[in-house]
């Protein structure tokens, strides 16, 4: 018996009611069952519910119809039909007296080598029969991997009944023929039929691979000189987890980050690398007098510095590629600084200085209105607010060496200024134009045709104040694609990398990092 507890009420508007009559009967008939208490005494059917609605009654196993009347006699609720009650200990009784059988095999494989022939040669498989309340005799068959059966049974196992049975590996292939295996199964009646399976197969190693190339493994500190080892070795950079290799024709390749896909093709613009503007062209179409430098705002007072032209990319060995958008420094003699006043447009202005401890540069509102304006913290890039035109006071005082100023602001959107390297002005303002670059020419034709994944890695990512706009873009065949949002740009390893999928990459399609930033990292695919 099951004891079945609930509380009798309205099945209109759910009000529980008190003093109910409850009456239960066999399912699908009148006929009135018996019920009982919690004890096993018999209970009166109908039964009456409690002052809250509360109703129990035990019943023996089986189904039951359930009506309910308020005391009063005017509500009637509709038949509950088929509510069932079942005694728990009766399943665990039922279940501990389950006949079962089970069949497992000593091993699953049947092994070859890469030519076909069995490793070892000398390999048997032992089946057994598991029985669960039951003595009953078991009886083999054997099908192949399809269902198809293959008989007579005993021609390939030692037994065809019996607890268990086993196979040879010769009689494993007579049986399978060009099945890749074979099912066998146990078979036992008793009241019920019971039946257990396993599936064995045969497994065939690759054939051999061939022999790579003969090279020493070489390691240092900073990049390999050619004149250091042979063709065929390959070499790491322990400062910076770069591999080079294999030297080739008395040169050491474009090197390649460890933590990418061994196997695949790489272009490296890590941190000290050659930029490859071969295979990404650089454009940078400032006039020829502009001269861009890869001094920062963060470097140490009186820092050195390169110079580099038109259609030249501007790289650092800490920081990898300068990839900015147009800047325009005001500043006048940037490289000789003097006291002086700057024309500004309405927008953010960017200032920062480099200069001795000693020194203290401030800025204040000439003729132009904003905010932001006073000293200059070093190291930090001063981000002006102007909201009228006119012109800024830049001034030095204390003692040591001013180095290098710049006054910039984009001219084509001043209101998404940031800090770019210095660029070198004289007695007038220069702009430095967008750095643009995309894959194009020799790169896309590396790229067509193949498979796997395309991926860019970025090292380095500059988010420094000043730099602004994080995150940025990647733009593939005009589609944009934003490392913000963890999908096609996901962070692995310290790195930032998207994954563009199996590209068919016409002539016409073009990537490139988007401008704001210093990058450094690997193109791979």
């Amino acid at each position: 018996m099951q004891y079945y507890e609930f509380i009798a009420c309205r099945n209109d508007t759910g009000a529980s009611l008190p003093f109910a009559k409850v009456t239960v009967y066999l399912t699908g008939t009148t006929t009135l069952a018996s019920i009982f208490d919690s004890a096993g005494a018999g209970l009166s059917n109908p039964v009456t519910s409690t002052t809250t609605g509360e109703v129990g009654f035990a019943a023996a196993n089986g189904a039951y119809d359930i009506r309910i009347a308020s005391a009063d006699g005017t509500y009637l609720s509709p038949m509950i039909q088929k509510v069932q009650f079942y005694d728990l200990a009766n399943l665990d009784a039922a279940i501990a007296s389950l006949k079962q059988l089970t069949v497992s095999a000593s091993q699953y494989q049947i092994k070859y080598d890469g030519t076909g022939v069995a490793a070892p040669s000398a390999q048997t498989v032992k089946f057994t029969a598991t029985k669960r309340n039951t003595t009953a005799m078991v009886t083999w068959t054997i099908a192949d991997l399809s269902g198809n059966p293959i008989t007579p049974a005993s021609a390939y196992l030692s037994a065809a009944t019996g607890d268990s049975a086993t196979m040879t590996r010769p009689n494993f292939d007579l049986a399978r023929g060009t099945s890749p295996g074979l099912i066998i199964t146990g078979t036992a009646t008793d009241g019920v039929t019971m039946t257990g399976s396993a599936s064995v197969v045969a497994v065939r190693d690759g054939a051999a691979g061939t022999n790579g190339t003969t090279g020493n493994h070489l390691a240092g500190y900073g990049l390999p000189a050619n004149n250091l080892g042979a063709n065929g070795d390959d070499y790491t950079d322990l400062s910076t987890g770069i591999i080079y290799g294999q030297k080739t024709g008395g040169t050491w390749p474009l090197g390649a980050v460890a933590d990418v896909n061994a196997g695949w093709s790489h272009y490296d613009f890590s941190t000290g690398a050659t930029f490859p503007t071969s295979l990404v062209p650089w454009l940078r179409t400032s006039p020829s007098t502009a001269i861009m430098t890869n001094l920062c705002y963060h470097d140490a007072p009186a820092a050195s510095y390169s110079t580099f032209g038109q259609n030249v990319p501007i790289t650092r060995v800490d920081l990898g590629v300068a990839i900015f958008q147009t800047s325009r420094n005001v500043f006048l003699n940037s490289t000789t600084p003097v006291t002086q006043n700057c024309t500004v447009v309405v927008g953010t202005i960017i200032v920062w200085s480099n200069h001795d401890a000693g020194v203290t540069i401030t800025t204040a509102a000439g003729t132009a209105t904003g905010s932001g304006f006073g000293a200059i913290v070093p190291g930090t890039p001063q981000i002006l607010t102007i909201t009228g035109a006119g012109t800024i006071s830049v001034t030095k005082s204390g003692s040591g060496t001013w180095y290098a100023c710049q006054v910039e602001y984009d001219p084509v959107l001043p209101g998404n200024s940031v800090a770019t390297p210095l660029i070198i002005t004289g007695g007038s303002a220069v702009t430095r134009d967008a750095d643009s670059n995309s894959g194009a020419g020799a790169l896309l034709t590396a790229f067509q045709g193949s498979t796997g994944t395309f991926i860019m890695e970025v090292s380095r990512v500059e988010t420094q104040t000043g730099y602004g706009r994080t995150p940025g873009v990647l733009s593939v065949n005009n589609a944009t694609y934003s490392y913000v949002n963890g999908t096609t740009f996901a962070h692995r390893g310290g790195n930032v990398a998207t994954a563009l999928g199996n590209q068919t990459w016409a002539t016409d399609q073009k990537w490139g990092f988007a401008l704001g930033r210093w990058c450094s990292g690997v193109w791979s695919w």
